[in-house]
């Protein structure tokens, strides 16, 4: 009994033995050996004692290392730990559904090592503790990343195939690469497969990429095998923070200011919409959550994401995530889009939407919901058989929406707006419309009466009257003076006369026939003439001939009338007349039937004369007239030709409208019909231009816009009424139809700026006396513009640069848009839809009380590949860059200043980049293969420009086919002049040095409570203020940075230090003298270099004993601005003299602008 209940006690005596070891690891000390050339800098632990971070680098070289220090597995204990995941293959049942997984497969692992462990018996030296390490790490961990995702340090985890080692990003040394190496791809796929499991998804050849959320909520980004990367499998883990980023850590860190922090809690609170921006990796999910903590706890909140990273503190929150296809091919069966989430989402009716990203077809929704204007802007609507329409968009958007309905694009065809191409004006086609509520719009009043209500982000173009260049601008950026683009259709519609189809009109009213019939139509009817209008419609549509001959040749009436009107009617000139004659003072009534009436004063006499005469020339009646002294009324009792004029024009002055034909006619047309409306002149008969005063704002938007289109400038005022009229609104339409008069009017002038800068360019000899005034002027006619630039062109030097800036003068003179100031914008409440539509390529359209250039929110065609090579000029500096750089630069406003070289007009130009886009996820790249074996890839889609036809042109690049001739371009067009340096800008990385002088008078403008606030920013005493103000001390640049004050106050001068001796201006003209400067530094100079921090500090140019030469360079430099005390003039020997500048500053500025390229 005795030796069985020793044996009994064993299995105690080593659970026990085991236990101890598992909750104290005890091993021997182990000494980690560096490998060759490298040093360890930092070590620390992973999962004490088995995996530690050491962090080596190479002293020569500066590479940096993580090397994943884990203690290996023996042997022996890689055969016992192969045996327990077998034993746990098959022994581990599911845990129960109360339990914790992690939890019980810890517990259940340990139960099935000690048993394995007590059936060995004794093992030494074989570490228990380091095997059960091992195995939790594989079984439930994430395999040999495992300690890496334990390291707090590291942010990023990426392996880029077989055979190349896995990196890091780490938070203080960046991305390094690690010692964790898969050598074959079954390995790797193995570790591929097991993420994609642990985060809850498939990923196999048929589906082999994964996009995913893993426990923890870290991001995963897989893919599997070669399908779709030629190293084999690849994975990204994008670790997330167990403790989320609180806007409190983003001031702490300096990420945020707490004026920033507070300003976006007022944006918050105050429901505005906002978009969060940034390259990959830049914390806009992070900054996200942050943010996320501003909300009210009780707020109801959606999300929208593709894959689910948000982690939000509320529990009004609902979390909608896209959902993949579940089959293959191009049918989409169950997949779930964001635009889907988002349309969906509307119906929650959240206080809040956040969408994750916005890369799609959602980006279109979600940005046109932020920018849009309100229902009342006028827009001019051409349907698809060519008839147009002025509306307001609302009226227009309206349609293509139910009730209640807002926030989702409708696609739209068959409808064109007027959209420019440069400097014209042309038709554009709708592709979609968009509307949504807003709360808030302003109003934008500019010259010439206009007015445009549209929300904050909403942009309208500008004009740059130095450049010339048309940019979008917000409209809550605007301010009095800015010049928005407007036009007047210089090229008219044409020459050819429109008709007006009667028979179409009037072919729901009864009793009206048909008569005149031709004879293959009588045989038809047995003889009969006339025919009812219906019966000769059915015949018409049987017999199929042409239409508008057959009408051509009849004539309709009402039954028992002898009065007979054209099937056709011409709109000539005099039927437009008679037109205007109408709408100035006509109505139409009922008399026995209806009858026209006009009413003509006394002045007017001549225009009575010529309606009654048209009326009768072109229907054979006359009319009766009831003369009333003052003024006579003539009415025309014609019931069928009244109801024409209802039908086209109104009937009353609040029907009143312009017949949709007149939009279409030719400019003397057009132009006719304005004369017809002086009939309600009066007293401007003799004025250049006709006058109407009406209180229908529809018929007085449409005679403005009419004007425009047939290539009259129009204005508007707006009057209150007086007396009995108190409480109307006047409209009242000046068109100026006399082009040859002394005073022009704004579509006859342009600004001076860009005059004054081509003399600036060219230099001609003195001016003119008759042509000095200019230079006092804002703006100058056309006429007076053209004698301007011929005398430019008579006298001045000009280059190639100043004949591109000549001509693009010309393009705006002789072009369809011209420019009007801002009057005033003012923001305002708003309660209701706001509308906006997409034109494709110009992404601009016309709207408004006058027609304005107003900017869409579509986006332009996504092209090429992120490699594709593009040659760009990025801050000045012409090279081959990968477009991808180019694109995220732009977004992520690294790049300020990138220019590509477009075809535009026959020619290769630089343009600048105004805005870039990035699409993921297509895969319709299209390859072209051209001579020389060269080979380039676009989108499908992308325009490519060809010659064919005698011309060049432009076509998809999925339409182009084998023989097609590409064009190219021979040379490369020289670089756009600048005019000044920008010394500040130039410099700015050396800010905190910078030190302005002659800054006092401005401060001495500013509250002292505000340069107070800049002194403390940079950690001055308010004790200074007085110094900086009025002891002509220098000013630090970062403090009157704060304050506004910058280059643009060219009297500035700019020194290096506080107590630096020498200064320059900080804006030095490009002229020759600074050419000559740096011609003579190149041809022989040099830079002396301070030894505290390596930056130069002296300017040595070598002269030889050319006396000259030094004398010419002394005053090149005292004219570019170098103190003439900081220039002296050495002998080095007697065959070199040497002209010295001592000044930092100034050596700063040299080699900055050689881009540090010297010695």
């Amino acid at each position: 009994m005795r030796r069985k209940k020793e044996k009994s006690e064993e299995p105690s005596e080593i659970l026990r033995e085991f236990i101890e070891e598992e909750t104290k690891a005890v091993i021997k000390p182990r000494t980690f050996k560096i490998p060759p050339g490298f040093k360890e800098v930092e070590a620390y632990p992973l999962y004490e004692p088995w995996a530690w971070a050491r962090i080596l680098q190479d002293p020569d070289t500066s590479e940096t290392v993580y090397w994943l220090d884990e203690i290996p597995l023996t042997s022996s204990e890689k055969g016992i730990y192969d045996k327990i995941m077998e034993i746990l293959y098959w022994e581990l049942k599911p845990p129960p559904s109360e339990e914790q997984h992690l939890e019980y497969f810890k517990k259940e692992a340990k139960r099935i090592v000690m048993e394995y462990r007590i059936r060995l018996g004794r093992t030494p030296g074989v570490s228990w503790s380091k095997i059960l390490y091992y195995v939790e790490r594989d079984a439930i961990g994430f395999g040999a990343i495992d300690p890496l995702m334990r390291d707090q340090n590291i942010e990023d985890i990426s392996c880029d195939g077989v055979g190349r080692p896995v990196y890091v990003w780490h938070r203080r040394y960046e991305y390094i690469p690690t010692n964790i190496v898969f050598n074959t791809e079954a390995e790797l796929d193995a570790l591929v497969v097991k993420l994609a499991h642990k985060a809850g998804k498939h990923i196999s050849v048929a589906f082999p990429i994964v996009d995913a959320i893993l426990p923890g909520g870290h991001r995963l980004a897989a893919t599997f095998r070669r399908e779709v990367s030629t190293s084999g499998s690849t994975f990204t883990i994008r670790k997330f923070r167990e403790d989320p980023i609180t806007i409190v850590d983003m001031i702490k860190w300096r990420t945020l200011s707490p004026e920033l922090a507070a300003y976006l809690w007022m944006l918050i609170e105050h429901k505005k919409t906002g978009l969060i921006l940034g390259i990959t990796g830049s914390g806009k999910t992070s900054t996200l959550n942050a943010l996320a903590t501003l909300f009210r706890p009780t707020i109801k909140v959606v999300t929208i994401e593709d894959t689910p990273e948000l982690r939000l503190p509320l529990e009004n929150w609902v979390q909608l995530v896209a959902r993949p296809s579940y089959g293959i091919g191009p049918q989409k069966i169950g997949e779930i889009t964001l635009y889907d989430l988002i349309k969906v989402s509307l119906r929650y009716r959240p206080d809040v939407i956040i969408v994750g990203e916005v890369r799609g077809e959602e980006a279109y929704v979600l940005f046109q919901a932020i920018a849009s204007v309100s229902h009342d802007t006028p827009i001019l609507i051409r349907d698809a058989e060519g008839e147009v329409k002025l509306m307001a968009i609302g009226e227009f958007v309206d349609r293509f929406y139910s009730e209640g309905e807002e926030g989702i694009a409708k696609p739209v065809r068959g409808y064109e707006v007027l959209s420019n191409d440069g400097f014209n004006v042309v038709w554009k086609p709708v592709k979609y419309v968009l509307r949504h509520r807003a709360e808030e719009i302003y109003e934008i009043e500019y010259e010439g009466g206009g007015k445009v209500e549209a929300t904050g982000s909403h942009s309208v173009f500008v004009l740059d009257p130095y450049t010339l260049e048309i940019f979008e601008k917000p409209v809550r950026f605007l301010k009095p003076g800015d010049l928005l683009i407007t036009f007047v259709n210089r090229g008219g519609n044409g020459e050819s006369y429109k008709y007006i189809d009667v028979i179409s009109l009037v072919k729901d009213k009864n009793g009206v026939y048909v008569d005149s019939l031709p004879q293959e139509i009588k045989r038809l009817t047995k003889g009969r003439n006339p025919i009812p209008l219906q019966e000769y419609v059915d015949i018409e549509r049987k017999i199929g001939n042409d239409r508008a001959v057959v009408r051509d040749n009849i004539v309709i009436r009402l039954k028992r009338s002898r009065g007979a009107i054209p099937a056709r009617l011409v709109v000539d000139e005099d039927l437009a007349f008679v037109f205007g004659a109408y709408l100035a003072d006509g109505c139409i009534k009922d008399h026995k039937g209806k009858k026209i009436c006009f009413t003509f004063g006394k002045s007017e006499e001549e225009v009575s004369r010529k309606v009654i005469s048209i009326m009768h020339k072109k229907f054979g009646i006359k009319p009766s007239i009831d003369d009333r002294g003052t003024y006579a009324i003539c009415e025309y009792h014609h019931t069928l030709l009244a109801e024409i004029f209802e039908r086209l024009l109104g009937r009353s002055l609040r029907e009143k409208r312009i017949p949709s034909v007149l939009w279409s006619s030719p400019k003397s047309v057009i132009r006719s019909f304005f004369e017809g409306l002086k009939a309600n002149s009066r007293r401007t008969l003799r004025r250049r231009y006709v006058s109407y005063v009406t209180a229908n704002r529809g018929l007085a938007y449409q005679l403005l816009w009419l004007a425009r289109i047939a290539g009259f400038y129009s204005e508007l005022t707006v009057e209150r009424g007086s007396g009995k009229n108190r409480g109307r609104t006047y409209y009242g339409i000046m068109v100026y139809l006399n082009e040859n008069y002394r005073k022009p009017n704004a579509s006859e002038r342009i600004p001076t700026a860009p005059i004054l800068r081509l003399i600036d360019m060219a230099k001609p000899k003195s001016m003119p006396w008759y042509l000095t005034y200019i230079r006092k002027r804002k703006f100058i006619s056309k006429k007076k513009a053209k004698e301007v630039l011929d005398w430019i062109e008579r006298e001045g030097n000009l280059d190639v640069l100043c004949r591109r800036y000549l001509a693009k003068i010309y393009e705006l003179i002789n072009g369809d848009i011209f420019v009007v100031e801002v009057k005033s914008v003012r923001r305002k409440p708003y309660s209701g839809y706001v509308y906006d539509i997409s034109v494709p390529q110009t992404e601009s359209f016309m709207g408004g009380a006058l027609p304005l250039l107003l900017h869409n929110t579509g986006h332009g065609g996504l092209c090429l590949p992120g490699d594709q090579l593009v040659l760009a000029k990025v801050n000045g500096i012409v090279d081959l860059y990968e477009i991808r750089d180019i694109v995220e630069g732009v977004i992520g406003g690294s790049v300020k200043d990138v220019e590509v070289l477009a075809y535009k007009e026959g020619k290769a130009k630089w343009v600048a980049v105004k805005r870039a886009v990035v699409k993921t996820g297509s895969n319709k790249i299209i390859r072209i293969y051209v001579e020389n074996g060269v080979m380039h890839e676009v989108h499908e889609n992308h325009p490519v420009v060809i010659y064919e036809g005698g011309k060049l042109v432009t076509k998809p690049a999925k339409e182009l086919k084998e023989g097609d001739i590409l064009a190219s371009i021979a040379t490369l067009p020289v670089a756009g002049e600048l005019r000044e340096l920008d010394v500040l800008k130039l410099l700015e990385k050396y800010s905190a040095k910078l030190y302005i002088e002659g800054a006092g008078g401005f401060l001495r403008k500013v509250p002292h409570r505000i340069v107070a606030l800049a002194a403390a920013s940079i950690g001055r005493s308010p004790t200074v203020i007085d110094d900086w103000k009025y002891r002509r001390v220098a000013v630090p640049y970062r403090a009157l940075r704060r304050l506004g004050l910058g280059a643009k106050h060219s009297e500035l001068r700019v020194r290096y230090g506080e107590k630096g001796r020498s200064s320059i201006p900080v804006r030095i003209k490009l002229s020759r003298d600074f050419g000559f400067i740096i011609g003579a530094f190149l041809g022989d100079g040099s830079m002396c270099y301070d030894d505290k921090d390596n930056l130069p500090r002296r300017v040595t140019f070598y002269v030889g004993r050319d006396a000259v030469l030094a004398e010419e360079l002394i005053k090149a430099l005292v004219s570019v601005g170098v103190s003439r005390d900081s220039i002296k003039v050495r002998v080095f020997n007697k065959d070199t003299y040497g002209v010295v500048v001592e000044s930092k500053i100034f050596a700063l500025m040299l080699y900055e602008v050689l881009h540090g390229k010297v010695t």
